[in-house]
């Protein structure tokens, strides 16, 4: 809801059809969504808007709220009883009892999938790109023999460091 009101704010003019209670909601151009000027249907007693977020879940969209804040109407009265606080706590109110033993589990009575092994990707492959490919893609292996040099001298570097830190706690100079 709160997503709807703020986003409420981008809309520029309401018109009113009285002859069929209708109401129209034209969008001005937002710059960070990147769409054009769009204007929406809204027909309060029918629930019905062109967007179609009202008729699906049954709660207002940003359209609708700005008809009801422009006609001084109740926007609670256009949230369906399904989202009731009295609906929610009904469906819950039955207690679930969980089976413990899977002996009286039930068994599957429905179609077994089994995956076709020429389609699956093995996991260890990677996608293929579409991009072209050029001399930087491709890696440059260090020579094992180098590496183990490196390591070797790190190794002597930090046993250095190691032993100067330990001769300045045992003998400080100050």
């Amino acid at each position: 809801m709160k997503k709807s009101t703020t986003s409420g704010n981008v809309s520029s003019s309401l018109i009113l059809k009285r002859k069929y209670n209708e109401f129209e909601v034209q969008e001005m151009f937002s710059p960070h969504d990147h769409c054009l000027p769009m204007s929406f249907t809204v027909k309060l007693n029918d629930w019905w808007c062109d967007c179609g977020h009202f008729q699906a879940l049954r709660l207002p969209c940003h359209h609708v709220i700005i008809v009801c804040s422009f006609s001084h109407v109740d926007l609670t009265s256009y949230i369906h009883l399904v989202y009731s606080l009295y609906n929610i706590n009904k469906a819950y109110e039955i207690q679930f009892y969980p089976v413990k033993n899977k002996e009286y589990w039930s068994t599957n009575t429905g179609p077994n999938f089994i995956p076709d092994p020429n389609i699956h990707r093995r996991v260890w492959e990677r996608l293929p790109t579409n991009r072209i490919h050029i001399e930087m893609d491709q890696p440059n292996p260090i020579p094992t023999d180098e590496v183990n040099v490196h390591i070797v001298e790190m190794k002597d570097i930090i046993g250095e460091i190691i032993l100067i830190v330990s001769n300045l706690l045992l003998y400080p100079i100050f």
